[in-house]
């Protein structure tokens, strides 16, 4: 897959929870922790020092739209029940407000 214009393809990992962590309100509910990492810029986003690069983990706004949604992996316990999913997605480069540092 090749990503174009100001676009970056996302990788989203989902996996099950089992901690006992009390979960603020606004996790309520959710058993899964989501991370993401990028993974291609298009061959329009700005790159250098200071810009998002791949590899970094980012951190999108309020109001970000993912689309074009593939599965990658996924991993079932032995009941069916999914603990691990990898999916590729695609974001607008504007959408990524920041990264997190290692």
């Amino acid at each position: 897959m090749k990503i174009i214009g100001n676009r970056v393809l996302i990788e989203q990992t989902s996996v099950k929870n089992e901690s006992l962590i009390i979960m603020t309100e606004k996790n309520k509910g959710s058993d899964l922790i989501i991370t993401f990492k990028v993974l291609q810029l298009g061959n329009e986003c700005p790159t250098g020092e200071g810009h998002v690069k791949v590899g970094d983990v980012p951190i999108f706004s309020e109001n970000v739209t993912f689309s074009g949604h593939k599965t990658i992996d996924v991993t079932k316990a032995p009941n069916g029940e999914v603990t691990k999913l990898i999916a590729h997605t695609i974001v607008y480069y504007d959408d990524i407000i920041a990264t997190e540092n290692d």
